[in-house]
């Protein structure tokens, strides 16, 4: 007997309905799409037919997709946890009864079917067997990396608390709990799973040793001593945040004021150096050139003047940055949003996401602040090194041209 796979027409207008509540949600889904209920009943069509599959409940089936995928766009969970899913699976399932008039058999058995198909479930049901694989389709083939990337970007985007080693953590520790119990899936899925999962573990493991490395170069402060402070700072009873604001806010202006005057200095010396650069010249080349002796002190000074320029000229250049940074930068706190050369390269929704972050997490907001004020001394302390070396260079060159205009005369 072929299975009959047209579904009714209540179950239609749940399709109608899901695609409805998909479009509405759809600027945080980048994963849950419609494509990806169409690519869902591509897989569980291509399981029946494939598996010559009779005698199920094709309803049920179908209408337990639409649910899942329901459930994943309306989602206000932040963390990947099934017992929510659950919940909300449930009062999902109420609404779709109390609006499309579902009899309460059909509304268990989908339930069920769900519950099922969840990760390290056993799975009785046939048509939980069916639609838990074609789900573990969908990262297999060509298109498996990308999809997974949607993925985790859409957590992101809904405020999950998973940073990119959490996320490795997760999808290895469920495809290797995962297993494929259709033959077809045995059969043709199975490998392209296991490829991805050897993949995964690979990439892991070069984010560990990338991220250990980056460690390793920093100061030998335990994170232990910083996590202790930081929470004995939080738990501070009549903390003057007022008090806070103004010293950062007096740090601030004394930042401000100390590299407004290093600039300037830096302006002076250019505008000096060029003038008597410029007066050098003339003189030089009006004269013959059977007085080249005499040029020396106006060589040695010009020569001096054009260090002078060229470290000042250095000191008043901007830094080179990067202009963005990573999610996983603002889920562990190490993203500086303060300082402009962090984020020019950014889209303006990833910027504003992380900046949200930023404003509900009071510690967080005063660590970037720290952080901001010591990259800030960082560079003062450049500019000021740039400016003593133009400032000597011209000094130098002073005395120089002096001392050997005397030691020529003298001669």
């Amino acid at each position: 007997m072929k299975v009959n796979t047209n579904i009714s027409q209540i179950v239609n207008n749940i399709k109608d309905y899901t695609f409805e509540i998909i479009d509405k949600e759809s600027d945080k889904n980048l994963y849950t799409t419609i494509s990806r209920v169409y690519s869902i009943e591509k897989n569980i069509n291509t399981i029946i037919k494939e598996d010559k599959i009779e005698n199920i409940d094709i309803d049920c089936l179908y209408l337990a997709n639409y649910v899942l995928n329901i459930e994943q766009a309306t989602t206000k969970a932040n963390t990947l946890n099934f017992k929510d899913s659950e919940t909300s699976i449930n009062e999902i399932l109420d609404s779709l009864r109390l609006k499309f008039k579902l009899n309460s058999e059909t509304v268990n058995r989908v339930k069920t079917i769900i519950i099922e198909s969840f990760p390290f479930n056993e799975t009785k049901l046939l048509e939980s067997k069916i639609i838990s694989d074609a789900n573990i389709m969908d990262f297999a083939g060509n298109q498996g990396r990308d999809r997974l990337k949607k993925m985790y970007e859409q957590m992101i985007l809904k405020d999950f608390k998973l940073s990119k080693s959490n996320w490795y953590d997760t999808l290895i520790g469920i495809l290797d709990g995962y297993r494929i119990t259709t033959h077809f899936g045995q059969t043709h899925v199975q490998p392209s799973i296991d490829k991805l999962y050897k993949s995964l573990r690979k990439e892991r493991k070069d984010h560990k040793n990338h991220t250990n490395l980056i460690l390793q170069k920093e100061l030998k402060i335990s994170d232990q001593e910083i996590k202790k402070l930081k929470k004995d700072i939080s738990k501070i009873k009549g903390r003057d945040d007022r008090g806070i604001q103004t010293l950062f806010r007096n740090t601030s202006r004394n930042h401000y004021t100390l590299n407004k005057m290093v600039d300037g200095k830096a302006r002076i010396m250019i505008t000096i150096n060029s003038i008597i650069l410029s007066l050098i010249l003339g003189g030089i080349i009006g004269k013959s050139s059977n007085e080249v002796v005499l040029n020396i002190p106006s060589i040695i000074f010009a020569v001096t003047n054009l260090i002078s320029i060229a470290f000042a000229i250095i000191s008043i250049t901007p830094n080179k940055t990067q202009g963005n940074f990573t999610e996983e930068d603002i889920r562990s706190k190490k993203g500086n949003l303060l300082y402009f050369g962090n984020f020019h390269n950014m889209h303006y929704r990833d910027f504003e996401w992380a900046f949200l972050q930023l404003l509900q997490d009071k510690d967080y907001l005063y660590t970037s602040m720290i952080k901001d004020f010591y990259y800030q001394g960082q560079i003062l302390q450049v500019k000021n090194k740039l400016i003593r070396i133009s400032l000597y260079s011209f000094l130098i060159g002073l005395v120089a041209a002096i001392a050997s205009h005397f030691i020529i005369h003298w001669l």
